[in-house]
């Protein structure tokens, strides 16, 4: 259910680096069983300092997508297994595979006035339509459009929305040639070249604390990338959004330098000071 306000591994790998990606068949494998580790949990005695309750997103292995969880919980790292919107979690989770909605047209536009219409608010008596919003896979954006229709009833698989927020959130940074993804990651994942929304010096603050694979220096890096400027029709990319899966697609990966204690269940309260990283 979409809401009306923004309220939200481990595996094994030893292997020496070399130009562009991994050579391993195992590695969608790999990176599945990395994102079935997390911690949902609701955190109902309150979220902690910078976190807020949000629309969060996480893998089912089962479908082999991600999905949005059904309730708002407080923001927390991607460590856990939880992320912002659809595209973290697909470009980390299974190899970019974006969601077909955001495909498709419009959901239920109006054609002019309404005879019938949905009202949002009880005070609403014309027959205007009401405003949604829908992402045109072609312009990397989210649009405003008419319906009769409630946009805050829609379905959640249909291309309709009731704010550019969630429109963004599910369909954000897909366009027509990654979100069906990659199965061997040459299409979407680059262990080379710079990393993509890189925030310039003084706009750091604005930044999200991201990684990429520096082939000099043989490592993954850490970075602040604004993806509010996100630039449009990107392929392949050396954008990861944990160091984990940094180290997965490039680097020399050892799961025993990753100490998840928080249990991987969903009924479980969020214990931050209990995930032990022992690589940044």
């Amino acid at each position: 259910m979409r809401r009306l306000m923004p309220v939200l591994a481990t595996c094994i790998l030893m292997s020496s680096i070399s130009r562009g990606l991994k050579d391993d068949g195992n590695i969608n494998t790999l990176r599945e069983e990395m994102c079935t580790d997390r911690n949902t949990s609701v955190n109902l005695h309150g979220c902690g300092e910078g976190e807020f309750f949000a629309t969060m997103f996480t893998y089912n292995e089962t479908s082999h997508t991600c999905y949005e969880l059904p309730e708002s919980i407080c923001t927390r790292s991607e460590d856990y297994g939880v992320f912002y919107n659809i595209f973290t979690c697909a470009h980390t989770c299974n190899g970019g595979k974006g969601l077909e909605l955001c495909l498709l047209t419009p959901y239920k536009p109006a054609n002019g006035t309404c005879t019938e219409k949905e009202f949002i608010l009880s005070s609403d008596k014309s027959c205007d339509p009401n405003i949604a919003w829908f992402y045109n896979i072609s312009s990397e954006e989210c649009e405003k459009y008419a319906t009769c229709l409630n946009p805050w009833k829609f379905p959640t698989d249909v291309n309709g929305f009731a704010k550019p927020y969630f429109c963004m959130k599910y369909c954000g940074k897909f366009h027509v040639n990654n979100i069906n993804g990659s199965e061997n990651r040459s299409d979407t994942v680059n262990c080379t070249g710079e990393p993509p929304a890189r925030c310039p010096s003084d706009e750091t603050e604005y930044g999200e604390t991201r990684y990429f694979y520096n082939e000099s220096a043989e490592e993954c890096q850490k970075y602040l990338a604004c993806e509010y400027d996100w630039p449009k029709g990107l392929g392949a990319i050396n954008y990861f959004v944990t160091n984990r899966s940094c180290q997965l697609e490039c680097g020399n990966y050892n799961s025993s330098e990753y100490q998840l204690k928080v249990a991987a269940r969903d009924d479980l309260f969020a214990q931050e000071n209990e995930y032990s990283l022992e690589v940044e």
